[in-house]
């Protein structure tokens, strides 16, 4: 696998998690966000407190500039106020109720609606998770440059690994100094050498995080996971919240089940203890 520059190694590193080799992991889809709202606080403290090895997050920048942990580029699908990510200051973005929108029975109930749940802005959850595993996910090209320093800023490269579907969002984590995940146009890559058998050489990411099909086609398939191994190449699935379907992919060679329900899949990882 190719060299990720200043950062040589990642052992005994929070990073290693994620792209080192060792046993299978549990990641944390927006926290446990079957159970909490979506990207807060209190989803990814329920989701270590059940035992997840890593927290997935989404991040966007805000008009002035400050990245801000949510998904959608707005806030319409969680919360109380629809307000556009990259029009509105991180303040008025702070103020949304992020629960207000939250339900666990189809709309019968909104436990969370005035409750505090907040959107973290990224400064506050890399101050509150300091040595968790992080997979953050850039929903834009823009603002990478403002996320690139917060990281800096927090020492960020030894537990946090950047990632986007969008080739030109990583452009600023091409250096080599934090570890990254492959974009879609990379896993397009991946997936048609290994149909041919082949492996990258040296291909700049650090581990895949993918779908397990695409349509029709099924990207994740025991020979190529076999290949990735074989290039010390981590393949993390998303999202799988069927016990099922958990247990096959670990089974075929999954390193990472990205989850909504780390709680029903962390006593089913590969050497997990018995309760």
């Amino acid at each position: 696998m190719a060299s990720s520059g200043n950062l040589a190694s990642t052992e005994n590193l929070p990073v290693a998690t994620l792209v080192g080799p060792g046993r299978p992991v549990v990641v944390a889809h927006r926290g446990a966000s079957a159970h909490r709202p979506e990207n807060t606080c209190g989803a990814f403290q329920l989701a270590l407190d059940q035992g997840a090895d890593a927290l997935e997050m989404d991040v966007q920048v805000s008009a002035d500039g400050v990245p801000v942990i949510i998904h959608d580029p707005s806030t319409g699908r969680i919360g109380n106020v629809d307000l556009p990510v990259a029009t509105s200051t991180s303040a008025a973005l702070q103020e949304i109720d992020a629960g207000y929108c939250f339900t666990t029975d189809g709309g019968q109930a909104y436990p969370w609606r005035g409750r505090g749940a907040v959107l973290p802005t990224l400064s506050q959850v890399l101050e509150r998770f300091a040595a968790v595993p992080i997979l953050l996910e850039l929903k834009s090209s823009r603002g990478q440059e403002q996320v690139r320093l917060v990281l800096d800023r927090f020492g960020a490269r030894r537990h946090v690994v950047v990632a986007s579907s969008l080739h030109g969002a990583l452009r600023a984590f091409r250096d080599g100094v934090y570890r990254r995940s492959a974009s879609r146009r990379e896993i397009a890559w991946w997936y048609l050498l290994s149909v041919a058998g082949l492996s990258p050489v040296r291909p700049g990411y650090a581990m895949l995080s993918m779908p397990q099909r695409k349509g029709n086609l099924e990207l994740v398939a025991p020979r190529r996971l076999a290949l990735a191994a074989q290039s010390g190449i981590p393949v993390h699935v998303w999202t799988i919240d069927e016990p099922g379907t958990a247990t096959r992919l670990w089974r075929d060679g999954v390193t990472g089940i990205i989850t909504n329900l780390p709680a029903v899949m962390v006593p089913l990882r590969p050497g997990a203890r018995p309760t």
